[in-house]
């Protein structure tokens, strides 16, 4: 079997499309939360403020009283369901849900993107924020790679460093016809020599946090084997909160992890990426599994896309299973 994915533009330049084919060979976890059934409480096992959850993997740690997570249809990037966390009922509480993941030594660098939005109340209390971190261990110290936004504040905190960028609740009430938006967070770290690499939010990048140290602190609970990587999001409330008018929720879809590392092919062993650009001869060029298109011809007009996913031979040559998610990119022609 063939698929063919074609799309030709006049004027306009595609940025991303989500298409049918196999996940590229760089993706260490994904989760669009559509597997989980229609509502999923994700409620602990065991007592207190930290414990596993029912759901799949996912656990907990250090969490203040009340609060939900839950993985449902109340909001969503791409149809249907996503991962809501519901504030703690506390006062400075934070509500948390993270993952382990096992990696192999080659692997120095680790990436995460994620899409989240939240809503109006968050920004009810000052020092409200939710959080993205990519940790790591060495046996004696957990490394963090942290980025907060603070919703009322409009600050994006990412390795440390404080940037001003207006974030829109998905009701936002500073908006009219600009609500119901989704905000993509980009981080990646070299958990090898526990730095920074990149950091964006929104195509906004922060080239400030190249080469900054992880947040390290003391803690040998994950034994001495470092070949793991957590992944956490949570979300702060503020000095003050008062019920129920400062409950406030993010919601987060259509994670991935990916590995970054130098040398490493972003498009995988499975997958397409098509460019489009002008300024060179047309050339095509086809690494293992993965084909990359450049065509500069000005009789095609201001922009063409073209992916092209050869889903038969990648069967027969036992590629596969055949999953769900992949990113292409293009540039302006």
């Amino acid at each position: 079997m063939i698929l063919v994915f074609a799309l030709s533009i006049g004027a306009q330049t595609v940025q991303a499309a989500y298409f049918t084919n196999p996940v590229p060979t760089n993706i260490l976890y994904s989760d669009d939360f559509e597997s989980y059934g229609t509502t999923t409480l994700l409620s602990p096992l065991g007592t207190g403020s930290n414990g596993g959850v029912a759901g799949g993997g996912w656990a907990f740690y250090d969490n203040g009283a009340g609060g939900s997570r839950n993985i449902n249809a109340s909001a969503y990037y791409s149809c249907c369901h996503s991962l809501a966390l519901q504030s703690s009922t506390a006062a400075s509480g934070k509500f948390d849900v993270h993952r382990v993941l096992g990696i192999t030594p080659s692997i120095t660098t680790v990436g995460i993107s994620v899409w989240i939005a939240y809503n109006n109340n968050g920004k009810n209390e000052p020092q409200n924020a939710f959080t993205i971190s990519i940790e790591s261990v060495d046996g004696v110290n957990k490394h963090e790679c942290v980025t907060f936004y603070y919703t009322n504040a409009n600050d994006v905190n990412t390795g440390g460093i404080d940037h001003t960028l207006i974030l829109s609740a998905l009701n936002d009430t500073r908006n009219i016809y600009f609500t119901c938006q989704w905000h993509h967070f980009q981080v990646e770290c070299n958990i090898s020599t526990q730095k920074w690499v990149s950091s964006s939010v929104d195509g906004h990048n922060f080239p400030d946090v190249v080469g900054v140290s992880m947040n390290s602190v003391a803690d040998s609970e994950p034994g001495t084997d470092p070949m793991v990587v957590r992944f956490e999001f949570a979300i702060l409330n503020g000095g003050t909160h008062t019920l129920p008018t400062d409950q406030w929720t993010a919601w987060h879809d259509d994670i991935q992890i990916t590995d970054d590392t130098p040398g490493t092919v972003a498009c995988g062993a499975n997958g397409s990426k098509v460019i489009v650009q002008s300024g060179s001869p047309a050339s095509t060029t086809i690494q293992p599994g993965c084909i990359t298109v450049v065509n500069t011809s000005i009789f095609l007009g201001v922009g063409l896309l073209i992916a092209t996913a050869i889903t038969g031979v990648f069967y027969k040559f036992g590629i596969g299973p055949f999953r769900k998610r992949f990113r292409l990119e293009s540039t302006e022609a």
